[in-house]
């Protein structure tokens, strides 16, 4: 029973990264070289084949950047989600020391904060190192 009150913070937090993430995507489909896609349509490859080989390698890279994006912006959605409804976490905890007038357990989150998302951010990047290992 607990999924109930989890439910609607998770969707807050996909519907904010989704759209960094798609965005950069896109963005690097768009970006591929035409010379590319030339010389895929001479050697008379399908569109999933073309699609596969070149596109998406290409995207990659903005796909990662979206990403690191979207960590950022999941960190801040979900806080916020626990600002408004939560019972329990890191937001409720600023809430209530922000209401104690505990000004330095607040500043203690946020570096909490800054800490996990620059965490989240370098395994990101460590895993987009590992994946497009030929940039």
């Amino acid at each position: 029973m607990v999924w109930v009150w989890v439910l609607p913070k998770i969707i807050v937090v996909v519907m904010v990264c989704f759209f960094p993430i798609v965005v950069s995507l896109v963005d690097g489909f768009e970006k591929v070289d035409r010379d590319y896609i030339n010389l895929f349509s001479t050697m008379k490859a399908s569109k999933l084949q073309t699609f596969y080989h070149l596109k998406l390698p290409y995207a990659m890279v903005n796909f990662f950047s979206g990403l690191k994006i979207a960590a950022t912006y999941m960190i801040m959605s979900a806080i916020i989600g626990e600002w408004l409804g939560g019972d329990n976490g890191i937001g409720v905890y600023m809430v209530r020391a922000k209401n104690a007038y505990q000004l330095d357990k607040v500043f203690a989150s946020i570096l909490v904060i800054v800490i996990v998302s620059i965490i989240i951010i370098y395994i990101i990047d460590f895993i987009g190192k590992k994946i497009i290992h030929w940039k």
